[in-house]
């Protein structure tokens, strides 16, 4: 007997990936003992955010592209006096799950332009990005919501992951920062100058083989070396 409901044939239906779904795709795994943290390799983001995709991404009405043109030219750093773009702050929102009736994404992308966030921002803290905020205390400022802010401050991580060069050997990081990382290649070694292991770094975030990370003395920071 047919679904009276009319949800009988919903597993049939196909649907075209978004491009917050090719993101996700390309999103690869950290193997350490961060379970369940992932990093977007060098290069994806420019490959995947273009002009076309993010025209076709946010869909807005003839009425509308004068927004179109605005979120266009803050997220490829096309504004007088700025030079950075927001690509990762526009791929982040799309992974966030923010509400995308009524423009969401666009108004999301305007609220950060106003607030005068951009990719060198990131990470954001929550308390102190006015775009999330509402006027009411503990309350979120539309088209965010509680959920969009933690899966937004989830994956910032992702994004943040760092190349490595022989002309900065040592780098200061954000403790939510996600090591490329894709393989450990040994067991951990206590030297003299701390706990060292030799790991596999993603083919797009390295210029050496061999990588050592060791924890650094400030609690919140990771310092390494190669």
């Amino acid at each position: 007997m047919a679904d009276d409901d009319g949800f009988d044939s919903l597993d049939d239906e196909p649907v075209e990936k978004s491009l917050g779904d090719l993101i996700f795709d390309r999103l690869q795994e950290h193997s350490s003992t961060y379970d369940g943290k992932h990093f977007l390799p060098e290069g994806c983001i420019d490959e995947l955010v273009t002009r076309d995709t993010v025209i076709k991404e946010l869909d807005l009405p003839p009425g509308k592209k004068k927004y179109e043109n605005q979120v266009i030219r803050f997220i490829f750093g096309e504004d007088e006096g700025l030079k950075d773009g927001a690509k990762k702050l526009f791929a982040i929102t799309l992974l966030s799950g923010i509400q995308r009736d009524h423009h969401g994404v666009t108004k999301a992308m305007l609220k950060f332009h106003k607030s005068g966030i951009h990719d060198n921002c990131l990470p954001l803290k929550t308390q102190q990005c006015e775009a999330f905020i509402g006027s009411e205390p503990g309350s979120y400022s539309a088209p965010w919501s509680g959920p969009a802010v933690g899966n937004f401050n989830t994956h910032q991580g992702a994004f943040l992951a760092p190349v490595f060069t022989q002309e900065v050997p040592r780098l200061t990081l954000d403790p939510g920062c996600v090591l490329p990382i894709v393989a450990n290649s040994g067991e951990r070694q206590t030297g003299a100058f701390g706990e060292v292991a030799q790991v596999t770094i993603h083919e797009k975030h390295w210029a050496a083989p061999i990588l050592k990370v060791k924890p650094a003395t400030h609690p919140s920071h990771t310092t390494t070396s190669y």
